[in-house]
C-alpha cells in the first residue's frame, strides 16, 4: 500500500537512514502504512541534516533496515521540495548560504550517486555527468563513487570521484585486470565543471 505524504507528519525521532533516486515536489512512495523511525543516526549519515530554512530527515518504512524515504522540506512551510528512496550511506554539504545542497547517496557496493539540490530554482543537478575521464574508448566502469568535499568562497563545489575500471579488449568484465582512476573538480556557479586533478591507471 502506498504511503500518503500526510503520513509524514506522524513520523517522529531522530534521523535514520539515507535515501536516494528523487523526484522534485511530488509525493513521497513508500511500501508500508506504518513508517517506523530509528531511535539513533547509525553512522550512515555523515553532515548536518539541517541549514538555515530546510531540513533534511531520514525515515524508516519497513521492518528492513535498509528500506525508507528522505525528505528535504522547508522548514517554516512544512513543504516536501524532494524526496528519495533509501540507499546505503550518504554525504551532506550545504553551502555557505544554506541554499544548496550537494548530497551524495551509495547504492550497494558499486556505485555512489551525486547531486546538488537548489530549493530556491526547485532544480537538481548531478554535476558528476559533466566529468570527462579521459578513459581509454574500450574502458567499462566496474566500481565509481562521487562525494561531496566542501563548498569554496567561489561559490564552486569541490567534489571527489574515485572508482576503477576494467578494459573489454583484455579478458572481459569477470576477468580483466582493474585499473585505478580518481580525482577532484569543482563545479561553477556557471554549470560547468572544471577539473583540479585527475588519475588515471594505464
Amino acid at each position: 500500500m502506498l504511503l500518503s505524504l500526510a503520513l509524514l507528519g506522524i513520523l517522529v525521532g531522530p534521523p535514520c537512514l539515507c535515501l536516494a533516486d528523487t523526484t522534485p515536489t511530488a509525493e513521497p512512495q513508500a511500501t508500508t502504512t506504518t513508517p517506523l523511525s530509528m531511535g539513533t543516526d547509525d553512522g550512515r549519515i555523515d553532515g548536518p541534516q539541517s541549514c538555515g530554512d530546510y531540513v533534511v530527515a531520514f525515515f524508516q518504512t519497513s521492518d528492513e533496515e535498509s528500506e525508507g524515504i528522505w525528505t528535504f522540506t522547508a522548514r517554516d512551510s512544512k513543504n516536501v521540495l524532494f524526496h528519495g528512496e533509501w540507499a546505503r550511506n550518504c554525504t551532506l554539504k550545504w553551502s555557505p548560504d544554506c541554499k544548496r545542497l550537494a548530497f551524495s547517496v551509495a547504492w550497494g557496493s558499486n556505485e555512489e550517486d551525486l547531486t546538488i539540490y537548489d530549493p530556491i530554482a526547485q532544480k537538481e543537478t548531478d554535476p558528476s555527468k559533466l566529468v570527462n575521464l579521459r578513459l581509454p574508448s574500450d574502458a567499462g566502469i566496474m566500481h565509481f563513487y562521487w562525494t561531496p568535499i566542501k563548498w569554496n568562497d567561489k561559490g564552486e563545489l569541490i567534489f571527489g570521484g574515485e572508482g576503477n575500471f576494467f578494459r573489454r579488449s583484455e579478458d572481459g568484465q569477470a576477468g580483466a585486470k582493474l585499473y585505478g582512476v580518481e580525482g577532484t573538480w569543482a563545479y561553477k556557479p556557471d554549470g560547468s565543471v572544471r577539473t583540479i586533478t585527475l588519475k588515471v591507471e594505464k
